[in-house]
């Protein structure tokens, strides 16, 4: 399979965090409300080593795919996952003159895992003229846009990490405690 190389940049950063404040707290056992924005900061630490753990995004996150050429398949993989959408699809030619490729043209897969942007039948890719980034795909990731959404054992997963690091700040590598990491093992995206 040949997969261009592509290049990612987050649009729009999630705006909670999967655990509160107060459930670190409880979990860490800090009764000092004066650790607050410490433990604010561990939370997004934690869910971020989370999400690169997984390959995954968990809060709803706008993300924009940049690529030089399409793939020689009919689909493009969406790389951050559970996928929840494409906003669009835009071609560049040599004049940086955008073109919105019609979303009749392809349809959205939200099962395969990695998600995908799937030609339909009878269309085809359209011409890329620019050299770099000619092509370029807005899309939408994550469980959903509050922590309900999200498994829980994902959720625990977060407030392991939190303590752990809570626990061992300064002195300790950025490593991730090994329940977590199985806690995290089935959300694992591993790809070949």
């Amino acid at each position: 399979m040949n997969r261009p190389p592509f290049r990612l940049s987050l649009a729009s950063p999630p705006t909670v965090e999967p655990v509160s404040i107060a459930e670190a707290r409880v979990h860490c056992r800090v009764d000092d409300a004066a650790d607050n924005s410490y433990v604010a900061a561990l939370i997004t630490a934690a869910r971020i080593m989370a999400e690169q753990y997984t390959r995954q995004v968990f809060i709803t996150q706008s993300w924009v795919m940049y690529l030089d050429e399409w793939p020689c398949e009919n689909y493009v993989e969406i790389p951050k996952a559970p996928l929840q959408g494409i906003s669009s699809v835009v071609t560049y030619n040599d004049s940086d003159a955008a073109t919105t490729f019609a979303s009749s043209n392809y349809y959205v897969d939200l099962i395969s895992k990695p998600g995908r942007v799937v030609l339909r039948s009878n269309s085809s890719w359209p011409t890329v003229d620019r050299v770099a980034n000619g092509i370029v795909i807005n899309f939408v990731a994550g469980y959903g846009a509050a922590p309900a959404a999200i498994p829980q054992d994902i959720r625990q997963a977060i407030l392991l990490i939190v303590a752990h690091l809570y626990e061992n700040r300064g002195d300790v590598a950025a490593d991730m405690p090994a329940t977590a990491e199985l806690m995290l093992g089935q959300y694992r995206d591993v790809r070949v």
